[in-house]
């Protein structure tokens, strides 16, 4: 993927974040969709979920058989980068991978677990709500990031990390 197109995928969920004044883990996605207008909805089916608008209405449903909630957040969470990505002229894989990566940034900002100290996956689990698969992709990406110590180098980042200053202070000192 190129470059711009990532940063565009992580700023996107950082300014999701900021203008939702998100300050502490979990994020509670179902609570930004509802702000941002988007009901979200359980639908028995054979898919973990997808995206409608209709009569101007934005709905997010999601499989109702899942009973995994990390998993479930991250479903909300991909189809609203589905909604906020404007993702025309991409293939269907193309789609698919963006609104992974914009799920993955939104319910656990790097930034946030860089700051509380975060060590382990297991620890992202807990603390961002998110399965296992997630949270060890989220935390290798933060092994491989901390050592160019490029945190808060970008004003959304700082914002966002800004606004989770109590929370990330009372996680510190929970430690």
């Amino acid at each position: 993927m190129e470059k711009s197109k990532y940063f565009k995928i992580r700023n996107l969920a950082w300014e999701v974040l900021v203008k939702q004044k998100a300050d502490k883990l979990p994020i509670n996605i179902v609570q930004i969709c509802n702000n941002m207008g988007i009901t979200v909805r359980r639908f028995k089916g054979d898919f973990d979920g997808y995206n409608l608008e209709r009569n101007n209405n934005i709905f997010i449903f999601y499989n109702e058989a899942i009973k995994n909630p990390g998993r479930i957040r991250f479903t909300i969470a991909h189809e609203l980068g589905h909604i906020l990505l404007n993702q025309f002229d991409l293939t269907y894989e193309e789609k698919e991978k963006e609104a992974d990566m914009f799920a993955a940034r939104i319910l656990v900002p790097l930034g946030v677990i860089q700051e509380i100290g975060v060590t382990s996956p297991e620890e992202i689990m807990k603390l961002c709500k998110v399965s296992y698969t997630v949270a060890s992709k989220r935390y290798y990406r933060l092994l491989k990031v901390r050592p160019r110590n490029k945190f808060k180098t970008n004003q959304l980042e700082k914002q966002l990390v800004k606004n989770f200053e109590g929370y990330i202070k009372d996680q510190k000192e929970s430690k």
